[in-house]
């Protein structure tokens, strides 16, 4: 992947809990409201890989491309988001290369509550996200 080292790339992870679609906040060690993503490493083969690295090290999610919900891809500014839905459970894990957390904490929200909680960069993700989850869930027959 050519290297721009401030390229980045993260996700919108959306789980079903009771027939109720939920969004992941996780939370920086000041309490801020974030998304699981991170800037681009040499090891990196495209932006996909950089979100699904940075999700794994920050939540220990391994997001597939069997969980994306769709191709789309937002561009904001140089931060790139997918959308995807996961079962799995959240276990908030220590940087690799630093082994300090990034995060100190996550919760599962409604999209509303966290395009509330998001810094203003990020808000425009959410209805993106909902854009393309909504028609995805009504397609496998998923009334939410």
């Amino acid at each position: 992947m050519a290297k721009n080292k401030k390229a980045a790339a993260g996700f919108i992870l959306f789980r079903i809990f009771d027939n109720t679609l939920l969004t992941l906040c996780l939370y920086d060690k000041d309490g801020r409201p974030d998304l699981p993503k991170g800037r681009c490493d040499n090891i990196d083969l495209n932006l996909f890989h950089t979100a699904q690295r940075e999700c794994f090290e920050e939540t220990s999610i391994l997001v597939t491309k069997n969980n994306l919900i769709s191709d789309d891809i937002l561009s904001l500014d140089r931060l790139s988001l997918f959308c995807a839905l996961t079962d799995q459970e959240v276990e908030i894990q220590q940087n690799p290369k630093t082994g300090k957390y990034e995060h100190i904490g996550y919760e599962w929200i409604s999209p509303t509550q966290l395009k509330n909680l998001l810094p203003a960069y990020l808000k425009p993700a959410i209805p993106w996200a909902l854009s393309i989850v909504k028609p995805y869930l009504m397609l496998r027959g998923e009334a939410i």
